[in-house]
């Protein structure tokens, strides 16, 4: 009869093995977890600038007859959401979106509970007043944070900073026409200026 030769691991091993895989555990999973976590900053800085310029792009076109405004709150949880009218309410608000997991609003320029709305003018798109507020990754040593902020000539920012470098998000194409007059008589000439911003290379008219 042939000798079974068949051999097992020991227990130290099986041990080793386990030890190895938790020592590789603990230098990648922080790591995984702050690129989410970085990730998750970038996307709502970017959400921010676009729910701004899209406030900003329906006032100047009038949408809905009204000024159109972005309100930021920290609050439990913290969010911001686009509105259409001179001031934020719940019946006014039209998109609220809250900040990711592990994300907040540096309390130097929002504190806790406080809020800051933007409220761009019919046709011109100008702000009511300039806003820049910062965010900042929460329980988690990512140097990372970000800023969004709004200029007097109506201008919308984002910016991404990882450590030492500092990640401008270029804007996109906005549209944006003034005309004159706003009415008269039929048949009426109109004139339309072009403010559009980021170089569009077509318009879609509806």
């Amino acid at each position: 009869m042939g000798q079974n030769n068949k051999k097992g691991f020991s227990i130290v091993e099986l041990l080793l093995v386990v030890g190895i895989i938790i020592i590789i555990a603990a230098f990648t999973l922080p790591s995984l977890l702050g690129r989410k976590s970085v990730n998750n900053l970038t996307n709502v800085v970017n959400q921010m600038s676009v729910t701004l310029r899209e406030a900003q792009t329906r006032a100047i076109s009038q949408s809905g007859g009204s000024d159109w405004g972005v309100r930021f709150e920290n609050s439990d949880p913290p969010y911001f959401a686009m509105f259409s009218s001179s001031s934020y309410s719940s019946s006014t608000r039209v998109i609220y979106t809250t900040l990711p997991p592990g994300v907040g609003y540096d309390t130097s320029t929002l504190a806790v509970g406080a809020t800051k709305e933007v409220v761009f003018s019919q046709i011109t798109g100008k702000p009511s007043e300039s806003i820049s507020l910062d965010l900042y990754i929460t329980g988690k040593k990512v140097n990372a944070s970000g800023t969004i902020s709004v200029a007097t000539s109506g201008q919308v920012l984002a910016i991404i900073n990882l450590g030492k470098e500092y990640v401008t998000q270029p804007p996109p194409p906005t549209a944006a026409f003034t005309f004159s007059p706003a009415s008269g008589d039929s048949p009426l000439a109109v004139s339309f200026t072009n403010q559009s911003t980021g170089n569009p290379s077509s318009y879609n008219w509806n």
